[in-house]
């Protein structure tokens, strides 16, 4: 799968942290800056009640908001790290931990969580993505193709486009826009291939495997570090 997509984004390497919108530093001056009509539009009904709801019982009644903690940045390589985004992005627990954790693996769902001030995105909206993507993957794992038929518009978000590579040998990559759309490509193209799924035996993150995947059907680690980490312990277990 790595080798049909190309997908990079940046990820900030102080990882990124949780608070009340009133808290996050901004420019007042920016006119990026959410406006008090965006805020109440976000509290009464853009997003579905029950994750309002759920926001606003937290510790802090203030819409909760991810932000980098500092503005350091780097590359990721979100398509070239082997791992099933998609699967992770579901499983991730539906609360603010859950959140930042894997926005500090994976970076933001959309551009412009990056292009506004203040840089980052409310809570409330990661997980009404969230909650999207899984009742999706529940219907299909549920009842196949059959059971999704009426969510097909959705995997459109990934703009099937691509780009032809010239080298040695012509090579179409697909390169989705975002972080929203790349899960939606990959998640279409599970589907596709019936590819395996299963968790890393050392750190429990989501990993494709078998045909397209330069994975065996047999692998139960996500990465060299995971399989050398479960060996080093296992020796030392035998070793006591």
């Amino acid at each position: 799968m790595s080798e049909l997509i190309e997908f990079s984004q940046l990820g900030y390497k102080a990882g990124c942290a949780c608070a009340p919108y009133k808290d996050i530093p901004r420019e007042p001056r920016d006119v990026l800056q959410f406006s008090k009509d965006e805020l109440d539009n976000l509290k009464n009904g853009v997003v579905p009640a029950d994750i309002v709801i759920r926001n606003l019982t937290a510790k802090d009644p203030d819409l909760l908001y991810i932000t980098p903690r500092r503005e350091a940045v780097e590359t990721r390589d979100i398509a070239g790290s082997g791992l099933c985004v998609f699967r992770n992005f579901v499983d991730t627990p539906s609360n603010a931990e859950g959140a930042v954790r894997f926005t500090d693996a994976y970076g933001f769902l959309h551009p412009e969580d990056i292009d506004r001030t203040p840089r980052g995105f409310f809570l409330i909206q990661w997980l009404a993505h969230q909650k999207e993507m899984r009742d999706v993957d529940e219907r299909y794992k549920e009842g196949g193709m059959d059971f999704i038929a009426d969510d097909l518009p959705k995997f459109q978000q990934a703009k099937f486009s691509g780009q032809l590579i010239l080298g040695k040998t012509g090579q179409f990559v697909l390169r989705p826009p975002s972080l929203w759309a790349y899960m939606w490509l990959e998640f279409g193209l599970h589907i596709s291939n019936q590819t395996g799924i299963r968790q890393c035996d050392w750190c429990g993150t989501w990993f494709p495997y078998g045909t397209g995947t330069n994975r065996r059907s047999k692998a139960k680690f996500c990465a060299d570090k995971c399989r050398k980490a479960s060996h080093a312990y296992a020796k030392k277990q035998n070793s006591n």
